[in-house]
């Protein structure tokens, strides 16, 4: 119960911090979706066995590797778990501290990484093969997401692999 009381403070000041740095003409439309976020949050306080089914929904939907699919959205994932997207962005922000888009490209990133590790035939794929290996859209995308990661791109990774 503390930690629940824990992250929904931090989600409080993370959606202060927001408000503070969004200009006065986009304020109304950022309030509306604070207040909707703030439903979800409390949701989650009053009815914590819908919390737990959520997080093992999540867990599922890692261990299942869902996150490869190129043409996952979030509600298409939301379907999946079972819920609505508000629901599962709201989870991802408390107990995966990203939002949608971080939480799959790190998933992504993750099982590249762990292929390039114990896979040498895979070493050999280009970029593109691997981003679309990983259910990226464009070599583009997979590549700065990479680098976000890792601060490495996919080739330096490679090479130090084969050092």
């Amino acid at each position: 119960m503390k930690l629940l009381f824990i992250s929904s403070l931090t989600l409080l000041l993370t959606i202060l911090f927001e408000i503070l740095k969004f200009k006065p003409s986009k304020l109304k439309r950022r309030r509306n979706s604070i207040i909707k976020n703030k439903k979800v949050t409390y949701l989650f306080e009053k009815h914590p066995e819908t919390f737990t089914r959520h997080l093992q929904e999540l867990e599922k939907f890692e261990k299942d590797k869902k996150y490869l699919n190129p043409k996952l959205t979030i509600n298409i994932m939301a379907k999946t778990m079972r819920s609505n997207s508000a629901y599962v962005a709201t989870l991802l922000k408390i107990h995966r501290h990203k939002n949608y888009i971080q939480y799959i490209n790190d998933l992504r990133i993750d099982y590249i990484i762990e292929i390039l590790k114990t896979s040498s035939r895979h070493r050999n794929y280009t970029n593109k093969a691997l981003g679309s290996e990983a259910g990226f859209g464009t070599t583009q995308s997979f590549v700065k997401s990479f680098k976000n990661r890792t601060r490495k791109s996919p080739t330096d990774f490679i090479k130090r692999i084969h050092k």
